[in-house]
């Protein structure tokens, strides 16, 4: 997990060094915010299958 930190961090630095403008950066920060809201969701999937494991 620590590995995809470091590429979020890189490609948000890529972003800030090579700014073609606001459309891309915000393009960028749209999808960064979607994978963390999917990511956040398969968390919450994960912690219910553990509270619950099936019968």
């Amino acid at each position: 997990m620590d590995n995809e930190d470091e590429l979020e961090k890189q490609a948000r630095l890529m972003a800030e060094k090579y700014k073609d403008g606001p459309k891309k950066k915000g393009a960028l920060v749209k999808k960064t915010q979607e994978r963390t809201q999917f990511d956040s969701a398969t968390h919450e999937m994960q912690k219910q299958a553990q509270q619950h494991p099936p019968k």
